[in-house]
């Protein structure tokens, strides 16, 4: 009869602590998703970023567009540790990733040239295309991770948004590893 009341004990005792600390990561997952949707909603709605996928501008100026929004995406990823990568992709042409923001460990590094991929296949991309202006993909938690090196994968979701021009097309996705 001892052990089998403290072995019950025990089992209650166990899946008290369990159901506690399943409750502690479910908030802090929500709370992450949260601040990943306020900061893609914030991002979407920037008039600089529908003037990236519109062009018609000056060479030099369209490059000085592409430099501060990267020094912003940089500056977002630096202070959430949570975000493995924040992207800006072009809805247009085969959804080639403008600008990308990688985290590396602590480092965050600014993706450029060659290294830029497409994107248009995935359903980020076309799925997020499709959604009304301040809504928000979620996709499903994965462990693989585009162009991560080979390591140690992290379990993560993307979260995207649509981007719209002054004429309500959808002209880009903004999308955030978390």
């Amino acid at each position: 009869w001892t052990y089998r009341a403290s072995r019950e004990l025990l089992i209650a005792g166990a899946e008290q602590r369990l159901q506690t600390a399943t409750r502690v990561l479910s908030r802090q997952l929500a709370l992450a998703l949260d601040a990943g949707a306020r900061d893609l909603r914030l991002l979407a709605d920037h008039p600089q970023a529908a003037r990236l996928f519109e062009g018609g501008e000056a060479p030099d100026l369209q490059q000085r567009f592409e430099r501060n929004t990267a020094l912003l995406l940089e500056g977002i990823v630096r202070t959430h540790p949570e975000y493995l990568q924040l992207r800006l992709i072009d809805g247009q042409s085969h959804g080639l990733e403008r600008i990308r923001v990688d985290r590396v460990g602590d480092a965050v590094r600014r993706v450029e040239g060659d290294e830029l991929l497409e994107k248009g296949h995935q359903p980020y991309v076309y799925e997020t295309l499709r959604l009304a202006p301040g809504a928000i993909h979620l996709s499903e938690v994965s462990l693989a991770r585009d162009g991560e090196p080979a390591g140690r994968p992290q379990p993560h979701v993307q979260m995207a948004a649509p981007v719209f021009d002054a004429q309500q097309r959808a002209r880009g996705v903004v999308v955030v590893d978390i």
